[in-house]
């Protein structure tokens, strides 16, 4: 057997919302868990998801229930209005 980690499987919901500085800023929904993360590269966005399917349980830094990020993101609306 070979000493590669077997990773989990994922499926990723990602929103480009802009495009500055060369990269792409954007959220990203991982859908089996229904969470969401906002990020602000493309490197980011990537990390993101490596972490999401590390073999190993690592810290999901970032990582929010997608009901709490689109309650944050309505908030944002009414205080900018």
């Amino acid at each position: 057997m070979s000493n590669v980690e077997k990773c989990k499987e994922g499926v990723f919901l990602v929103r480009v919302m802009q495009r500055q500085h060369h990269t792409w800023q954007g959220t990203v929904t991982w859908v089996e868990k229904e969470k969401t993360a906002t990020f602000k590269s493309a490197l980011e966005l990537i990390m993101l998801v490596d972490q999401a399917t590390a073999p190993k349980p690592s810290r999901k830094a970032g990582w929010q229930n997608s009901e709490e990020t689109s309650n944050r993101k309505d908030n944002e609306d009414e205080t900018d209005s």
